[in-house]
């Protein structure tokens, strides 16, 4: 389990740091610029998603279960994760209606995809993976509003039709390949 814990916290305290400590991180933009900055939060990073997939694939079959997942957790897995994906899609392109109205699509899709594995997996390794990923989603919406960051103001509906499309491609493609190949868990298509 300490792969998995050690791989969160190489990437979330990097990731954290802005909502932690934000004088300290502007005061090294601002003399050294964003890009040296993003390259110490993407190393670590990189690191530990790496090991939170190694940890949690050497600790899932061993971890004690600690709820019963509901029989119609993968039907809400699937709705979560096909949303979730189109939201984390349209965080990066054009501000359309829908990124402009949520503000956070990146943040709410990490936060969806996060619940919908909750949902269907009950053991410990999941809890702590997804769990994770799930509350920091939602913290750092939060944050983000509450410092008062700009809204995204609505350019074109091409960044919603992007979003839709592309995050619909790539859920296909997890659902019928990707997954299982990766993870060795093939979701059951609904």
């Amino acid at each position: 389990m300490w792969v998995l814990v050690l791989g969160l916290l190489l990437f979330f305290i990097p990731h954290s740091l802005k909502m932690i400590v934000p004088g300290p991180r502007a005061a090294f933009i601002a003399a050294r610029g964003e890009g040296p900055w993003k390259g110490l939060v993407a190393l670590p990073s990189l690191v530990g998603i790496g090991l939170m997939i190694w940890g949690w694939m050497l600790y899932r079959d061993s971890a004690p279960e600690l709820y019963a997942v509901p029989d119609w957790g993968v039907h809400v897995a699937a709705v979560t994760n096909l949303v979730g994906l189109m939201l984390l899609m349209m965080s990066g392109g054009p501000v359309g209606r829908i990124k402009a109205l949520i503000r956070h699509p990146m943040s709410i899709g990490i936060a969806l995809w996060g619940l919908g594995h909750l949902v269907s997996n009950g053991d410990l390794a999941s809890l702590l993976l997804f769990g994770a990923w799930t509350l920091y989603s939602v913290v750092a919406a939060i944050v983000s509003t509450l410092r008062g960051d700009p809204a995204p103001v609505f350019q074109s509906v091409r960044g919603d039709l992007t979003g839709i499309l592309i995050g619909l491609g790539l859920y296909l493609a997890f659902v019928y390949f990707l997954h299982g190949w990766m993870f060795g868990i093939q979701p059951p298509v609904i």
